[in-house]
């Protein structure tokens, strides 16, 4: 999720849903960036490990 041409890819389908439920995107680049527009951003070991 480092160029911001696949951070929007991935991030438009969740942005569109009109719910409130939590969203998050699980990605293997550890990055200090822990939400985008709310939508949580963990990297994927962690989220295993959890």
């Amino acid at each position: 999720m480092q160029s911001p041409e696949t951070r929007e890819r991935e991030l438009r389908p969740l942005r569109i849903i009109p719910d409130n439920y939590e969203k998050i995107v699980l990605s293997m680049d550890r990055n200090y960036i822990t939400s985008y527009d709310g939508i949580k951003s963990l990297y994927l070991i962690d989220w295993l490990l959890w």
